[in-house]
């Protein structure tokens, strides 16, 4: 809990401000977006152009050049980070309702394992409640490092290994009836809530009845999917916002250009160094307050 505590705190002071000493994929990808929509906006080039030029060998190379630009990557996400912080913490907050709810859910569940003879039991309820709370740590680092991709992936992971512990704790438990010859009941019918099927803490179940049968199994197979959907859909939303911050940006830097540029043509001997010349149009704009 120390650990989840200090990174939480981190994360809502901003404390290291998003800066990182060598750039990860996802911050140079945002910059390489950043640019070629400036390209797209400032030449007026249509954008099925745009993307054929981002692939030609000219196009490839200055992606190259962009993800070598150590400091204007880190400028440019610090810049995204100032605009983006007030909502990212709201946003990490509403993620973090998602686990408690997820965990309210599974309480009874754990609980009926911690409390019964079960071998081993108690330590795959120490590792489920574990998994549960690592997955806020997870997001907490995505979430800073303004990386949504990174978080999609670190979810499915997290959101496995939380389903293979379950299935663990269901072999266990079928293992444990089934030698003691004990009669699987089914769950009566859920508490309604965000996540179907699961009995909130509190809950007493008639005596006889082990909590384990084949229904509760299902019940909280379909809470893991809602809980699943739940967080992809935050994290959808995140990449919107996302892109839609760094729009902004770009948009607020247009109408300090000074030189207008014509169409790029895919084909033309000077796209190169038109590709150039954008792009030190962009660092320079980039480098200047965009508020």
């Amino acid at each position: 809990m120390k650990i989840l505590l200090i990174l939480v705190l981190v994360f809502l002071t901003g404390c290291n401000g998003g800066q990182y000493d060598h750039p990860s994929k996802s911050q140079v990808k945002m910059v390489q977006d950043a640019y070629w929509d400036y390209v797209q906006k400032s030449t007026m080039t249509p954008k099925d152009n745009v993307w054929d030029i981002r692939h030609s060998h000219p196009g490839q190379y200055l992606c190259s050049v962009i993800s070598h630009s150590v400091e204007a990557v880190q400028r440019f996400f610090r810049l995204v980070y100032a605009h983006i912080v007030m909502w990212s913490r709201n946003f990490y907050h509403r993620f973090c309702q998602e686990v408690d709810h997820l965990q309210q859910h599974l309480h009874h569940f754990l609980h009926h394992l911690e409390d019964g003879t079960f071998y081993h039991a108690t330590e795959l309820v120490a590792q489920i409640r574990w998994k549960m709370e690592s997955i806020k740590m997870v997001a907490a680092h995505y979430i800073e490092a303004l990386d949504p991709i990174g978080l999609k992936m670190a979810l499915l992971e997290k959101i496995k290994e939380l389903n293979e512990h379950l299935n663990r704790c269901f072999e266990l438990l079928e293992t444990h009836h089934h030698e003691h010859h004990c009669d699987h009941h089914q769950l009566p019918g859920h508490h309604p809530g965000q996540y179907p099927g699961l009995k909130p803490p509190g809950h007493h179940h008639p005596p006889g009845h082990h909590g384990c049968g084949p229904e509760t199994k299902k019940k909280i197979n379909e809470s893991m999917e809602a809980f699943k959907t739940s967080l992809f859909s935050l994290v959808s939303k995140f990449e919107v916002e996302l892109a839609q911050t760094t729009e902004k940006i770009n948009k607020k830097m247009f109408p300090l250009r000074k030189k207008p540029h014509g169409q790029l043509i895919k084909d033309s001997d000077r796209l190169k160094d038109d590709l150039e010349s954008l792009w030190q149009d962009w660092l320079l704009l980039s480098q200047q307050k965009v508020v």
